[in-house]
């Protein structure tokens, strides 16, 4: 988010940490599954406020910047190699920052619709169940996990690569198969998605910290 008061285009960017409410929902539905899936205290969102106008060409320096700033280093939550939450200058020594383009122009829900069409969820919000196997090192034990992990699958090609780069398709992704509780679901991803989105960017580059 940019702030009044823009500096310079060659200064540094500097950054501010403004309030968040997290991951809060009226939902008890959602809230009680983030807990069971083990998403509820490891999964935070921070709020960041800069001085500098962002243009794509900046996403090395911006992204540089952000990890050295003292405002992040000191507030943003990440969880350590022994899984608790404390501040990032505490949890990792980041040597290198590559910053990935991360595509966002699908921002309506209904690019999930070919889900229920072609019978991976049903219209209860049910996932259906299939004979248990391995792929990737993760047990399918569903269809949506086929249509996530198994290029084999017969619904695979729902989506296609192009589909699967989108940050919407990331975010179930990681609703599906991420955290640190990673169980089969017998309950419908989709739409906790719809609570993520409310608190998320939608220009973003998906950083990868080394």
């Amino acid at each position: 988010k940019l702030r009044q008061g823009m500096a310079a285009d060659d200064s540094k960017f500097e950054f501010l940490a403004l309030p968040s409410d997290g991951l809060q929902s009226k939902s008890k539905e959602t809230t009680e599954l983030f807990r069971k899936w083990g998403l509820e205290d490891r999964m935070k969102i921070a709020t960041f406020t800069y001085n500098r106008h962002f243009q794509s060409y900046l996403k090395d320096s911006f992204v540089k910047d952000f990890f050295q700033s003292p405002v992040v280093n000191s507030t943003l939550q990440v969880v350590s190699s022994s899984g608790q939450q404390c501040p990032l200058s505490l949890a990792a020594d980041i040597n290198r920052v590559l910053v990935e383009e991360v595509p966002c122009s699908v921002l309506n829900m209904e690019f999930f619709d070919r889900l229920y069409s072609a019978g991976v969820v049903r219209q209860s919000g049910s996932i259906v169940k299939c004979l248990d196997e391995v792929c990737s090192d993760f047990l399918i034990s569903d269809e949506l996990r086929k249509v996530l992990l198994d290029e084999e699958s017969d619904n695979y090609a729902i989506f296609n690569e192009v589909d699967r780069e989108e940050f919407l398709f990331r975010v179930l992704k990681h609703l599906v198969l991420g955290g640190p509780v990673n169980q089969v679901r017998p309950v419908n991803q989709v739409r906790p998605v719809k609570l993520l989105l409310k608190h998320l960017p939608i220009n973003v580059s998906f950083l990868k910290t080394v």
